[in-house]
């Protein structure tokens, strides 16, 4: 059977997906791959029968090259996964009013949103995990849909340290999924966990 696979990308640098996977990974947190400047390949997984694996992406630099070397290895039979979905995580903390109507801090991720826009057939589906809405600062979820390039992105919270936040976050992409055998096993994968 193919391995269901998530994929988590971090565009800021503070490492929450690594924290993440760490909080749901039942063999804790590797790092598959760093290059100094331009972003770390973490790898882990959810579950033990049925499990899930779970790469994460943190940095905005090689994006593309790190998807497209998991796709190619997937094509050419080096890893029996299908990727299931994408989780990108976006600290609403880092939104300070910088001016009358500009938000800095969420540039970076507006940029990057808007550069995968014209590819995101091949990263869909995916959720926006907003994580420190908890914390003195957050942006509110609402003026942080407003400036998001994509309307219908679907915005969860999340606390990257409490287990059943990061859950939740996976259950939520899987919700609206066909179902089929690798999703029912994600499913029962992410409930174990």
């Amino acid at each position: 059977m193919m391995i269901p696979v998530f994929f988590v990308i971090d565009v800021s640098f503070p490492h929450y997906d690594r924290r993440l996977i760490e909080t749901i990974s039942s063999i804790g947190l590797h790092i598959v791959d760093a290059i100094e400047a331009s972003g770390t390949l973490g790898f882990g997984r959810i579950g033990n029968m049925p499990y899930c694996h779970i790469f994460s992406h943190s940095g905005n630099q090689r994006l593309s090259n790190t998807i497209g070397r998991i796709k190619q290895a997937v094509a050419e039979g080096k890893v029996s996964a299908k990727i299931v979905g994408y989780i990108l995580l976006l600290d609403s903390q880092k939104m300070v009013l910088a001016g009358k109507d500009v938000y800095k801090g969420i540039e970076d991720f507006i940029r990057f949103m808007g550069a995968v826009q014209p590819y995101i057939e091949s990263i869909s589906p995916f959720v926006i995990a907003v994580l420190n809405q908890h914390l003195p600062g957050a942006m509110p979820l609402e003026d942080i849909r407003k400036l998001l390039p994509i309307a219908d992105a679907k915005l969860v919270t999340c606390d990257v340290t409490d287990k059943i936040s990061v859950k939740n976050v996976f259950l939520e992409l899987l919700k609206n999924l066909p179902d089929d055998e690798i999703v029912s096993a994600a499913r029962q994968a992410v409930f174990s966990a």
